[in-house]
């Protein structure tokens, strides 16, 4: 993963309405369109944090699930009029293949944006925000976004400790006992974390008194002015999911629509998904820029 980005300098509040709501605008739209933006902003911002080649494994590793979804809304649902064949008597159609299918999608896409708001939210801030009011419930959800990419590294650590103390083999019962082995590596270390971490907390005297924050992030001029940018972008943005300028029907006939205003709105749209990556952009054009400057005038100086 890079460095800190520069967008997560920004309150903690408005970092926790904006990952919140690039989640949620994923999750309330089904349409082609939207859901196709979504997913391509969360690959670059995924991109971004964690590198090409980590996204697209993630992409390629998650996408059988769409694929499953599909297969699972086709065996229950047979809704739609475009017959493609049929199964055990039931009758499979592409309304319901691509209404799963895009469900996987979708499901993949939220994946991502709560997997980019780690980056951007710290459990720092996560307990700045809800610590003092709800101290029992931020320290579960801390613990519960924690969980996925923790569990991510212990599993990377455990294979490449396995794999330097002893040879790999192709057969398929040594890549059962291997995976075994793995897993119960993975249990013990996170059972003997959870105990680590128990008595941590006891030790520090958690739940005595009122939690206190080790760093306070006053509410900036620069946060009023990205405070005011997203509400903009979120209205214009709810304004295209919610609309009527492009509409998306699966059933009981596969119906789109799009209309001139509807692509002017999805433009808007993407661009309040990729702010983060747009800033640190600027950031570094404006760096080098400056750089090149400043080296400009060192060498009139020597001459």
């Amino acid at each position: 993963m890079k460095e800190e980005p520069i967008f997560s300098t920004l309150h903690p509040g408005l970092l926790f309405f904006y990952s919140l709501t690039t989640a949620v605008f994923a999750m309330c739209s089904l349409n082609p369109l939207y859901l196709g933006i979504s997913l391509m902003a969360a690959l670059l911002s995924y991109s971004f944090y964690f590198g090409v080649k980590r996204a697209l494994h993630i992409f390629m590793g998650a996408l059988p699930v769409a694929f499953v979804f599909a297969a699972f809304n086709v065996l229950f649902n047979h809704r739609g009029k475009t017959i493609l064949c049929r199964l055990f008597g039931s009758a499979v159609t592409l309304e319901s293949l691509l209404y799963g299918f895009c469900s996987g999608i979708m499901l993949l896409t939220v994946l991502m944006w709560f997997r980019c708001m780690d980056v951007l939210l710290t459990t720092q801030k996560f307990l700045y925000l809800f610590g003092r009011r709800f101290p029992n419930l931020a320290l579960l959800l801390c613990m519960t976004l924690r969980l996925f990419p923790q569990t991510e590294e212990r599993i990377r650590c455990i294979r490449q400790a396995r794999h330097s103390l002893e040879s790999t083999s192709d057969r398929f019962g040594d890549k059962i006992k291997n995976g075994m082995r793995h897993i119960s590596c993975l249990l013990e270390w996170s059972m003997e974390g959870g105990l680590d971490t128990a008595d941590s907390m006891k030790a520090r005297g958690y739940g005595i008194t009122k939690r206190t924050c080790g760093e306070e992030y006053p509410f900036t001029q620069k946060d009023f002015f990205w405070l005011f940018a997203f509400l903009v972008f979120t209205f214009l943005s709810a304004f295209a999911i919610f609309g009527k300028n492009s509409v998306m029907q699966y059933f009981p006939q596969l119906y789109f629509s799009a209309d001139i205003w509807a692509l002017i709105l999805t433009a808007f749209y993407f661009t309040f998904l990729v702010l983060p990556i747009l800033w640190e952009k600027i950031s570094e054009i404006r760096l080098f820029w400056a750089q090149k400057k400043i080296q400009d005038r060192r060498k009139k100086s020597y001459e």
